[in-house]
Order: C-alpha cells, then sequence, then structure tokens
C-alpha cells in the first residue's frame, strides 16, 4: 500500500509522529462571495485590484473576492477592516453589480512553504509520499500534482522535473 499526505497545513501534524518535520505553514486569508444583483456589472474573468491588493472572480452569477495574507497561526477571527477593505474594492471597481451586505464571508489557510514550491514526492518511508504545501495555488495545482505524485508512486517517470519540490530540500 502506499499512503499519500496531502492535508495543506495540517501535514506537518500528521507526519510528525514519522519524525518528519515538515516547514508548511497557515497563512491566513479573507474572502467574500455575493449573488450578484446586476450581473453586466460584475466581471466576466478574474481581475485583480492592485490598490487593495484584491482579487475578484466571477461564479457563475456570484462574486467572490479574496484577498490578505497575515501570518495569524490558526486564528480563524476575521476582522471587520479586512472584510471592508475587499468590500470597497468590489465597490469601487464593479459598483451596483452586487448588494455587498448580502456577503458570506469566510476565512481559511494557506499552506506555505518557506521557498514557496509545494512538497511533492518519496517522504522517509518506501510508502509514503507527500503532495502538500501548495500555497495560494492549491486548487489550481491540485490535479496536476496528483497525476504527478500517481507517476512517482507507480515508478514511472514524472511528467516534470520534481527538484524543485523535494521533501528533503529544507533537511539539506
Amino acid at each position: 500500500d502506499a499512503f499519500v499526505v496531502s492535508a495543506g497545513c495540517w501535514s506537518p501534524e500528521l507526519v510528525r509522529p514519522l519524525g518528519l518535520k515538515l516547514p508548511i505553514y497557515p497563512v491566513k486569508g479573507y474572502s467574500i462571495t455575493v449573488p450578484l444583483s446586476e450581473p453586466g456589472r460584475a466581471p466576466v474573468s478574474t481581475i485583480h485590484d492592485d490598490n487593495f491588493k484584491v482579487v475578484s472572480t466571477r461564479l457563475g452569477n456570484r462574486l467572490r473576492a479574496t484577498g490578505f495574507v497575515e501570518l495569524a497561526d490558526f486564528n480563524r477571527d476575521i476582522p471587520g477592516a479586512r472584510i471592508a477593505t475587499i468590500k470597497k474594492s468590489v465597490q469601487s471597481r464593479f459598483p451596483g453589480c452586487a448588494n455587498l451586505d448580502d456577503a458570506e464571508t469566510w476565512t481559511g489557510f494557506r499552506p506555505m512553504t518557506p521557498d514557496g514550491p509545494a512538497i511533492i514526492g518519496r517522504g522517509p518511508r518506501d510508502n509514503l509520499f507527500l503532495n502538500t504545501g501548495h500555497g495560494t495555488f492549491g486548487w489550481t495545482l491540485s490535479a496536476g500534482s496528483a497525476a504527478v505524485i500517481a507517476q512517482v508512486i507507480d515508478g514511472e517517470e514524472p511528467a516534470v522535473q520534481l527538484d524543485a519540490f523535494r521533501p528533503g530540500r529544507f533537511s539539506e
């Protein structure tokens, strides 16, 4: 049997009993999701607002806007000032697209490594594989990194060079 650790910010806790130290840190971000009331005023694709450091994207008949990067451990508090800034970005760029008072708020943790790339490859045990620490690109890279780790498990040559992602790079 093969085991793949792919638990984001919680991966270090899972492998600690095996003597493995993974430097993955929870980097906190915030988002709002709101139904569109005037879809013609909303973005059609993803837009980065450099002034407020907020990214807005269309999700069918909803808008999601997200921003901020904080080192806050696993604190799930959502400060009103953070949400107000995200709403201010949406209102300034896409006025009237949605009733921002109806927005759902959320916070989550991006699993970041100190050098940026995810940790993908064979772990310190023959049947342990790591596919974790993808940071802000978790959803974006999930299918591709899953295919690559499956190739590694099957003993195939991976479709991409994995040197930058090797699990042992932090203890070298």
